[in-house]
C-alpha cells in the first residue's frame, strides 16, 4: 500500500510540474506569437486543403508541424493555442460531416483529437523545457560573463593596487632609510606586553638591534633603557596609553656598542579594537645635541665663576685706591691741582665699579638669577632716587635737567633698587650721549593703568638702523675714536630686562643722528595704596669707639681701609690671613669685623664660622668686604653667619652709615 500511495505522490508532483510549466508563459510568448501562431494554423489549412486529394483520411497532417513550429517560435503558449486551433479547424473542414462541427464516428474522432492533442502537448512541453533549459543555461552564462568580466577587472584593479602599494613602500623604504632617525609603529597590548609592528632600517643603527626581531616582542630594546629612566618611560607611556595624549619623551640607552646613547621620540596614539594602544612616531639620536648642552652649561659655569674671580680680581685693587682717596679727602690741601686729582680719581674709581656692577648684572640677568624684591611705593621715589643717583655726572657734563611729576602719588609694585638702577641708567646715557651744556628732559604722567615715563635729550641721537637692536647686549651706536662716552654697552640691556621683570615696556626712538633721543617706560599702576607707616625717630650713632677688625691678604686694601676708619676715629687693627685673623680677634675682642672672603689660607666663610663659636666674637657683627657678589655667594655670606655682604671697592658712604648702624645696636 505504501509502495502504489508513494508512486501516486510521484505522479501527483509530476502532473503539478507540468501544471506549472503550463499555466507559466515563458517571456517571449507575447502576443505576436500568438498572432504567429493562426498564421502557422492558417498556412496549414492551405496546405492542407491543397493536399487533400492526396491526403484523405489524414485530418492532422499540416497542422502537427503548424503547432509545432508555433512553440518552437513562441514557446507552449502559443503551441498549445496552434494545437487547440488545429483541432478545431481539422474537426470543422477535414472531418466529416465537412464544415460542421457534428461528427459521425465521434469515438474516432475524439480518440484522434486526444491523440494529436497529448502527442502536441508532449511535444510543446519538451520545447518549452528546452526553451527554459536554454534560457537559463543563457542567463547563468550571461552571469558568469559578467562575473568573469568584473573578476577580470578586480584582479587587473588588484594587481595595479599591489603595483602601486610596492612602488609606495619601496618609496617610503628609501625615505624611511634617508631619515637619521626611526619611523616606528609601537603596539602596547592589554596584558603589557607590547612590540614593534614596523620600524624602519636605522632602528639597529640606535639599538643594535634588527627591526624584524622586534616584530612580535619588543623586550630586547626595552632590556637596553638607562635603570634611572625605565621608570620615567613606563610611566610617560602609560599616561599617554591611558589619556591617547600625543606622546614625547627623552631617555637614555645602554649601547652594547657606543655605550650611552641619548634619545628623543614623539609619537601619536590610537585605541585598537581588541583595547591595544598603537602608536605611530618617530625615534632619533640626540646624544651629540646632549654633549653640546652638557658643554654649554659646563661653559656657563665657567662663566659664571670667571665673572665672579673677574669682579673679585678687579675689585680688589679698586678698594685701596678708594679708600686712600677717602683718607686724602680728610686732609686740608692747599694745592688745587691736587685736591681736583684726588676728585678725578674718585670719579673714575666710582665709573669703573658702575661698570662693574653692569657687567655682572647684566650676566645674572640673562641667566634669571635676580628676584625682585617686590614692594609697594610712589613712583615718585624712584625719580628722586635715580636723579640723585645720576647727579653727579649731568652737573659734571654742565646739562640742564627739566623734570615734570604729578602732584599726586602714583603707586607701583616693584624691586625699589632695580627699579632705581632703571633709571639711573637711562639718565646716565642721555648725560652722556649728549654734548655739554646739552638739556635733558624727565615728565612723568598716567596714561590709563600705566605709569609712562619719558627721558629726553638734546644729544647725538640715534639712526634708525640701531633703534631696533639698541637693548641688545653690547650695542652702542656710533661714536668718536676717543670714545669719550664710555660704558661697554651692557647698560641698555639691564634696563629693558628689568623693565620686562616688571611687567613693563620700554622703547627708544629718535628723529636720526643729531636730533637726540627719547626712551619711553611703561609700569603698571598698581591698585593697592600702601598703608603709611608711623616715622621712625633716626638712631644716632654711639658715642663709643668701636673696636673694628679687618682681614684682607690683600695689604693695601686692609691697610688703607684701617688708616681710613682710624682718621674717622674708629680703633681698627689689620690682619692678613684667616687663622691671624682668630688669633687677633681672641685677643682684641672687635665689635666689627670687616672680612674678605678670598683668603690664602682658610676661606672667609670658615672664619666666619670660627668667630661665631668663640666668646669673645659671638655678638660681633660680621661684615663680608669681598669681590664676590653673585647671589649664591650672598646666600653662603648669610649661612656662614655674616651680617651683612658688601661688595669692593666699597662705598664709603655706605659703609659709615653701616657701621654707625651696627654701632647704635651694640
Amino acid at each position: 500500500m505504501q509502495k502504489y500511495q508513494a508512486i501516486a505522490n510521484k505522479l501527483k508532483q509530476k502532473i503539478v510540474a507540468m501544471l506549472i510549466v503550463m499555466s507559466s508563459t515563458p517571456k517571449r510568448a507575447g502576443i505576436f506569437y500568438y498572432l504567429v501562431a493562426v498564421a502557422l494554423v492558417g498556412f496549414a489549412v492551405v496546405v492542407r486543403l491543397a493536399i487533400a486529394p492526396f491526403s484523405d483520411g489524414i485530418p492532422f497532417l499540416t497542422f502537427f508541424p503548424a503547432a509545432t513550429l508555433a512553440a518552437v517560435l513562441g514557446g507552449f503558449g502559443p503551441g498549445m493555442f496552434a494545437t487547440i486551433l488545429g483541432m478545431c479547424m481539422a474537426s470543422y473542414i477535414f472531418i466529416p460531416p465537412y464544415n460542421s462541427f457534428s461528427f459521425e464516428f465521434q469515438s474516432v474522432i475524439l480518440w484522434s483529437n486526444m491523440v494529436f492533442f497529448v502527442e502536441e502537448f508532449v511535444v510543446c512541453l519538451a520545447i518549452e523545457t528546452m526553451h527554459r533549459f536554454r534560457r537559463n543555461n543563457y542567463t547563468v552564462t550571461h552571469d558568469l560573463n559578467v562575473a568573469n568580466t568584473q573578476l577580470q577587472q578586480d584582479l587587473k584593479e588588484r594587481d595595479r593596487a599591489e603595483l602601486r602599494r610596492i612602488k609606495l613602500e619601496k618609496k617610503l623604504t628609501h625615505i624611511a632609510a634617508s631619515v637619521p632617525g626611526v619611523i616606528y609603529s609601537f603596539r602596547l597590548r592589554p596584558d603589557g606586553s607590547y612590540c614593534f609592528p614596523y620600524a624602519s632600517p636605522a632602528i639597529k643603527d640606535i639599538y643594535g638591534i634588527a627591526a624584524e626581531d622586534l616584530t612580535e616582542d619588543a623586550a630586547p630594546a626595552a632590556m637596553l633603557v638607562h635603570p634611572d629612566d625605565m621608570e620615567y618611560l613606563h610611566d610617560s607611556i602609560a599616561e599617554s596609553a591611558h589619556s591617547l595624549n600625543p606622546w614625547k619623551a627623552e631617555w637614555r640607552i645602554m649601547h652594547p656598542e657606543k655605550g650611552e646613547v641619548w634619545l628623543e621620540a614623539s609619537s601619536v596614539p590610537e585605541r585598537e579594537l581588541d583595547g591595544s594602544t598603537l602608536w605611530y612616531g618617530f625615534i632619533h639620536d640626540i646624544t651629540d645635541h646632549k654633549q653640546v648642552e652638557v658643554a654649554f652649561k659646563e661653559m656657563d659655569v665657567r662663566k659664571n665663576e670667571f665673572l665672579a674671580m673677574l669682579g673679585h680680581e678687579l675689585r680688589n685693587p679698586l678698594a685701596p685706591i678708594r679708600n686712600v682717596v677717602q683718607i686724602m679727602k680728610a686732609q686740608s690741601f692747599t694745592d688745587p691741582t691736587l685736591e681736583w686729582s684726588i676728585h678725578v680719581i674718585d670719579r673714575q674709581v666710582s665709573h669703573i665699579a658702575r661698570l662693574l656692577d653692569d657687567l655682572l648684572d647684566v650676566a645674572r640677568i640673562m641667566q634669571d638669577k635676580i628676584v625682585l624684591k617686590l614692594e609697594r611705593f610712589d613712583f615718585a621715589e624712584i625719580v628722586d632716587s635715580a636723579v640723585e643717583a645720576s647727579r653727579p655726572l649731568i652737573d659734571m657734563r654742565a646739562h640742564e635737567l627739566l623734570i615734570a611729576t604729578p602732584k599726586t602719588p602714583l603707586w607701583v609694585e616693584g624691586d625699589h633698587v632695580r627699579l632705581t638702577q632703571v633709571f639711573t641708567n637711562i639718565l646716565n646715557n642721555a648725560a652722556k650721549y649728549t654734548e655739554k651744556g646739552g638739556k635733558i628732559t624727565l615728565t612723568v604722567t598716567l596714561e590709563d593703568a600705566w605709569v609712562v615715563t619719558k627721558v629726553r635729550d638734546t644729544g647725538i641721537g640715534m639712526p634708525a638702523e640701531i633703534l631696533p637692536l639698541v637693548f641688545d647686549l653690547f650695542t652702542q651706536a656710533e661714536r668718536s675714536i676717543d670714545r669719550s662716552q664710555g660704558g661697554m654697552g651692557v647698560g641698555l640691556t639691564l634696563v629693558r630686562r628689568l623693565v620686562d621683570m616688571h611687567k613693563g615696556v620700554v622703547t627708544a626712538s629718535s628723529a636720526g643722528i643729531g636730533q637726540g633721543s627719547e626712551f619711553t617706560v611703561r609700569l603698571p599702576l598698581s591698585n593697592a595704596i600702601p598703608v603709611s607707616e608711623s616715622p621712625q625717630a633716626e638712631s644716632t650713632s654711639s658715642s663709643s669707639k668701636l673696636r673694628i677688625l679687618v682681614i684682607d691678604d690683600y695689604s693695601d686694601a686692609a691697610e688703607s681701609l684701617a688708616l681710613m676708619l682710624q682718621t674717622k676715629g674708629y680703633d681698627a687693627i689689620t690682619a692678613e690671613c684667616g687663622e691671624q685673623g682668630v688669633e687677633r680677634a681672641i685677643d682684641f675682642r672687635p665689635q666689627i669685623v670687616l672680612l674678605d672672603i678670598g683668603l690664602p689660607d682658610i676661606d672667609g666663610y670658615e672664619v666666619a664660622k670660627r668667630l661665631r663659636k668663640l666668646p669673645e666674637t659671638q655678638g660681633a657683627i660680621l661684615i663680608a668686604l669681598t669681590g664676590y657678589g653673585q647671589p649664591e655667594d650672598h646666600e653662603r655670606s648669610r649661612a656662614s653667619g655674616f651680617d651683612y655682604h658688601l661688595l669692593k671697592p666699597v662705598d664709603t658712604e655706605a659703609l659709615s652709615a653701616l657701621l654707625a648702624l651696627s654701632g647704635h645696636h651694640l
